[in-house]
């Protein structure tokens, strides 16, 4: 059902301007729609956490059309209920390398936190890391995974 609800995101939508990311110094925020022009490539990565405690999910989706990009985990699930825009650092062939912010994520202690996210998708061997940051802790947080090409 994620899947769909991933894919739907990206039929026939307009292009985001941009303005979109410079407004918002390169992440994405809450009242910003989320939706990619034309045919995305995509990619479904199962993530293997390299620590306990969370905040990396099992399952991550990645989708590109153009210059732009959109994540989808379950802790932008949490707190923006669909997938959010996401900065492209880089772009090669072999290469995707993202970043974003989740703000307001609720933890299980009760605690709202924001987390910032990078992750390097390698395109040619389907190998993704993920790295982030939980504000106001020293917890290191990642992982790493492979993808599989999926039709959105």
């Amino acid at each position: 059902m994620k899947r769909l609800i991933f894919a739907l995101c990206f039929l026939a939508a307009p292009a985001m301007s941009d303005e979109f990311f410079d407004e918002i110094h390169g992440l994405p925020s809450k009242e910003e729609a989320v939706i990619l022009p034309g045919p995305p490539e995509a990619f479904e990565c199962e993530i293997t956490s390299k620590n306990r405690g969370g905040f990396v999910g099992d399952v991550v989706l990645f989708s590109f059309a153009g210059d732009q990009a959109a994540v989808y985990d379950w802790a932008i699930d949490e707190v923006y209920e669909g997938p959010i825009a996401v900065k492209i650092t880089m772009k090669s062939e072999k290469y995707y390398k993202l970043r974003w912010k989740v703000e307001g994520l609720e933890t299980a202690t009760g605690v709202t936190t924001d987390l910032s996210y990078r992750a390097r998708l390698n395109r040619k061997t389907q190998v993704v890391s993920l790295n982030g940051t939980l504000h106001g802790y020293d917890n290191a947080i990642g992982g790493r995974g492979k993808c599989k090409g999926i039709k959105p």
